[in-house]
């Protein structure tokens, strides 16, 4: 069985260099991950939001409690990290690359991160990954 080796490549969030955001103030920030095979220009596109305790209990009326940091949420996609930053995001989906691989494709991969993060071609049935998804 062939194998693709995801690696993150690059994260950026428009407007917010990634460093810890601690407030008490909801935080809510779109990353956008370029994930590829390693020594390969070519990148596949996911996004994830972020966000702090104060995001969570503001719009979706719960009290995250004593869950850990940082930890997935039941809502699509999203992170809660008491101090939002980067690093969270990195090893946050690293630590799942890690547990759910090894994967054969990359629509296999988007499947199994699903929970964590959207890709961009999601849905999209063209050739490459016809019968796949």
């Amino acid at each position: 069985m062939d194998a693709i080796h995801p690696t993150i490549k690059r994260i950026t969030a428009y407007g917010w260099a990634g460093r810890p955001v601690a407030t008490d103030e909801p935080v809510i920030q779109r990353c956008c991950l370029e994930i590829g095979e390693p020594g390969e220009e070519a990148v596949d596109y996911f996004t994830l939001s972020v966000v702090n305790r104060a995001w969570v209990k503001a719009n979706q009326g719960a009290d995250p409690g004593e869950c850990g940091d940082p930890t997935w949420l039941t809502q699509r996609a999203t992170l809660l990290s008491d101090a939002p930053s980067f690093d969270d995001v990195l090893a946050s989906v690293n630590r799942e690359v890690d547990t759910l691989g090894p994967y054969a494709t990359w629509p296999e991969f988007a499947k199994r991160m699903a929970h964590c993060m959207r890709w961009g071609l999601e849905g999209v049935l063209y050739p490459p990954f016809m019968g796949e998804a």
